[in-house]
Order: structure tokens, then C-alpha cells, then sequence
């Protein structure tokens, strides 16, 4: 079965799945077999828009790591903003079903990948700390973007035949699959506009954040943002006047 167009909102009143269950087994399947599917307009417009005004105000700072360069914000309460909105219970069931594994939470970063600037995404897996099995990634770009699809490829090496994918527009989500044996990047940005986007991991462990528990027992053992990482992915908060 082809499944096109939006398979799910999520917005700042909550979270909403817009197929039936066939056309969500079919694409359950479709990440079986490819370990990635694009979840188009994910991004309610008005939650979208709220990430853009707040990305155009923030400050970025240059970061670099063993596998990426590109520029962080200085300061996480976007991103935080946004992984509270991605916690929704019913946003963690859906990615749970597609992945076929036990989905407890989701933290990540925004980062900025500017054309001309050097900045790569380099390949690597995210599953060094064995608790992430997926990954997710939405453009919140200011518009479309040149460059900067997702590649994927095996570990047995460079001529392994890869599978790309590229998000078309700002709102557009990647989810795809994250295993030792799995490498992921993204090709480099060309044009004029900057490439936008969150980077998040989806966990198997409870995820302890301020004042509550993701995915758990709030007395069970949980890993907490500052341990996951190094402090990698970014405590939930929800926007003034958000949910």
C-alpha cells in the first residue's frame, strides 16, 4: 500500500494520527524493510511557526563533535519546548507501533547547518549508549533547503548502497532506525538558506525529567537528561501559553 500525505500532527493542543490502522501496518512494513519512513507536515503550522519566531530571536554558538560541525543554541529551552510537545503519550505509542520497539521518551537538540560554512553531518549511530532505537529528525527551516537529505548505510562499508531521503519542506519529520550496525548522516547544505532542524533520539529507558518520569514508574530507575549523553538532549518545557 502507498501511503502519502500527513500521517500525523502534533500541534500545540496535542497530537493527532490521520491514517487507518492498514495504512499504518503498511508503513510499520515500509520501516521494516528500508529502516526509515518521512512523516510529512508533522508540524502543525502554528507550532511551526512559534519554533521559527523563536529560532530568528536565538543566539547560536559554533559546536563541533567527532562526527558533527555545525552551530548550537546557546540556550536549550526551544528545544525543550519542542521535546515536551514530542512526549505526548500518543506520539510515543505511534512511534512505538511504526518501530516495532518499546518507545519511553524522546530528548534531542536544534542545530544549524549553514551553506559555505564547512558545517557537516558526519556518518555515526547514535547507538553507542544501547538506549536510543530511533531517531528523529524535523526541518524547521525557514524554507526549503538545498541539500542536506538523510543518508543511510550499513556498517559493512562504504559501498554498501545507501538509501537517501530528503525532507521537502519546514514541518517534515524522518524517523529511522537506530542500531549498531546502522550509520546515518546528512549530506551537506548548498543555496542560501541554512538548514534548521531537531535532531532527536527516541529511548527505551524511562527518561527522568524535572518533576516527572517519561514512559515509567516515577519510582523505577530512569536515566536522567544530564547522564544520557553528557547532557545531549534538552529537559521538556512547554511554550508560554502553550498545553
Amino acid at each position: 500500500m502507498n501511503v502519502s500525505g500527513p500521517v500525523a500532527r502534533l500541534g500545540r493542543s496535542g497530537f493527532r494520527v490521520l491514517r487507518h490502522r492498514r495504512e499504518l501496518a503498511a508503513l510499520r512494513g515500509r520501516f521494516r524493510r528500508e529502516h526509515w519512513i518521512a512523516l510529512p507536515g508533522l508540524l502543525e503550522a502554528p507550532l511551526l511557526e512559534a519554533l521559527r519566531r523563536r529560532l530568528r530571536r536565538a543566539r547560536f554558538q559554533a559546536k563541533r563533535t567527532s562526527y558533527d560541525r555545525c552551530l548550537g543554541l546557546r540556550d536549550g529551552s526551544l528545544a525543550a519546548a519542542l521535546c515536551f510537545h514530542l512526549n505526548d503519550p500518543a506520539m510515543l505509542k505511534l512511534v512505538g507501533y511504526l518501530t516495532g520497539d518499546r518507545v519511553r521518551g524522546c530528548s534531542g537538540k536544534i542545530r544549524r547547518h549553514v551553506p559555505g560554512a564547512r558545517h557537516r553531518l558526519k556518518w555515526h549511530s547514535d547507538a553507542e549508549d544501547g538506549i536510543v532505537s530511533a531517531a528523529i529528525s524535523i526541518d524547521l527551516s525557514r524554507a526549503r533547503v538545498r541539500g542536506g537529505g538523510l543518508q543511510l548505510r550499513t556498517r559493512a562499508g562504504a559501498r554498501t548502497p545507501r538509501q537517501a531521503a530528503q525532507v521537502s519542506r519546514p514541518g517534515d519529520a524522518l524517523l529511522f532506525r537506530v542500531r549498531p550496525s546502522l550509520l546515518h548522516r546528512h549530506a551537506r547544505v548548498s543555496g542560501r538558506v541554512p538548514r534548521d532542524s531537531f535532531a532527536g533520539g527516541f529511548l527505551t529507558v524511562p527518561l527522568r525529567l524535572p518533576g516527572r518520569v517519561v514512559g515509567g514508574d516515577p519510582r523505577a530507575p530512569a536515566v536522567s537528561l544530564s547522564a544520557w549523553r553528557g547532557g545531549r538532549g534538552s529537559a521538556a518545557a512547554p511554550f508560554p501559553g502553550g498545553r
